[in-house]
């Protein structure tokens, strides 16, 4: 049909883009320190342009001992719930269960 118009080139890179950044941020909370070798096997890079990504993401990199050292994503805010507000929750729970 209309897909003969469509540059899929486009999706392909957006896709593997997003797929990227992805990896990234997953190397960010589960490592404190990665080889560069794997950390660009893992995100489909060589580990030239790894490196120079991870560095303008504000991360580390120990040419030295090429180990990569991800800046930890700030935890989400938790947004606190007041105990007053809890407790009615929890008797209306408990209401419920009894009924």
């Amino acid at each position: 049909m209309y897909l003969s118009n469509f540059s899929f080139s486009v999706v392909d890179g957006l896709f593997t883009e997003s797929t990227r950044q992805r990896a990234y941020g997953l190397v960010a909370q589960a490592y404190t320190s990665i080889t560069a070798e794997d950390f660009a096997a893992f995100v489909g890079y060589s580990v030239e342009e790894s490196v120079k990504g991870v560095v303008s993401q504000g991360w580390q990199a120990d040419p030295a001992t090429r180990m990569v050292m991800p800046k930890k994503p700030d935890p989400p805010p938790v947004s606190l719930v007041p105990n007053e507000q809890q407790l009615a929750r929890l008797t209306d729970y408990v209401a419920f269960l009894e009924n």
